[in-house]
């Protein structure tokens, strides 16, 4: 059995070659300690009820102040060129592959695809072909 001592803890390979590529990815150093411990206490599975009741706001605040920023560190470690899309549209293409126009263009029936994926309605499918096509 190994110990806690032997795990070695290392970026997951995207993000390594993410940061090697120039991609702007924030260090934990750059995240506020009040929304590190919230993001902590979620990942030990409390809920924000509970949460809030730790740092004296509503549970709606402490769901907000981890959402706000795992959206900026989502834009932050985004490629340039997907930095124009909505978060859901990044979603449906990572879902397909897809990490930029190129890729958007050469896959066939994308529209198709598009609408076989959860949570892309048709806005977010005209906002994935227009950027496409641009």
């Amino acid at each position: 059995m190994m110990s806690v001592n032997q795990i070695e803890i290392s970026p997951p390979q995207s993000l390594a070659a993410d940061r090697a590529n120039g991609a702007n990815i924030p260090s934990l150093d750059e995240i506020p300690l009040h929304v590190r411990n919230v993001a902590a206490l979620r990942g030990l599975g409390f809920t924000f009820r509970q949460i809030g009741r730790t740092y004296g706001v509503t549970p709606q605040a402490a769901s907000i102040m981890l959402a706000r920023q795992r959206a900026l560190m989502k834009a932050q470690g985004r490629r340039p060129e997907l930095a124009g899309l909505s978060p859901r549209a990044v979603n449906c293409l990572g879902r397909l592959g897809i990490r930029d126009r190129a890729g958007a263009r050469a896959m066939p029936d994308l529209e198709a695809r598009l609408q076989n994926q959860r949570n892309c309605g048709q806005k977010t499918i005209r906002e994935i072909l227009d950027w496409a096509a641009d």
